[in-house]
C-alpha cells in the first residue's frame, strides 16, 4: 500500500521487499520527524499547515529533533498524504501543477481545495477516489 512511499521517503531500500506485515512494523515503529518534514517541504507546505493534517501541535513539532519518532497514527497519515500527491503527480506530471491542483478550490470539491481533505483518513480516500476518476477518463 505504501511500498512507494516508503521508499520515495529513503525507509526502505529500492528493491526490497514490502509487504503489509512491513509496512505495519514501521507504521507501528512511528516514522521519524525528518520524513515528515521531507513531505512538508515536498508540499511546499508551512508547519503549521502541516501539523494540521496530521494531528500534531506545531509546538511539538518545533521541540521535535528530526530523529525523533511520530506517533502510528501521525505516521500513517504521513504516507497516505504522500501517497495522495504522488498520484497526483502521475495524473498532471508535474510536481507544481499537482501541488496546484491540491491547494486550488475544485468543484469536485464542492468549491473547496483537495488539500482541505487531506486532515482524515475518509478525506484521504476521497482525494484519492476522485484522482483515480480522473487518471480513468471518468468525470471527477
Amino acid at each position: 500500500m505504501y511500498a512507494e512511499q516508503l521508499m520515495s521517503l529513503g525507509i526502505v531500500k529500492k528493491g526490497q521487499v514490502i509487504n503489509q506485515d512491513t509496512e505495519l512494523e514501521i507504521i507501528r515503529g512511528g516514522l521519524k520527524v525528518k520524513h515528515a518534514r521531507k513531505v512538508m517541504k515536498e508540499m511546499a507546505m508551512s508547519s503549521g499547515e502541516w501539523v494540521a493534517l496530521i494531528g500534531l501541535s506545531p509546538r511539538s513539532l518545533q521541540r521535535k529533533s528530526d530523529s525523533d519518532l511520530l506517533t502510528p497514527s501521525q505516521s500513517e497519515k504521513t504516507l497516505a498524504i504522500q501517497r495522495v500527491v504522488d498520484l497526483a503527480i502521475d495524473y498532471y506530471g508535474s510536481r507544481t501543477t499537482a501541488l496546484d491542483w491540491l491547494k486550488t478550490p475544485q468543484v469536485a470539491f464542492g468549491g473547496k481545495a483537495a488539500i482541505d481533505y487531506l486532515d482524515t483518513n475518509t478525506g484521504i480516500q476521497y482525494v484519492e477516489n476522485v484522482l483515480n476518476r480522473l487518471m480513468h477518463g471518468m468525470t471527477a
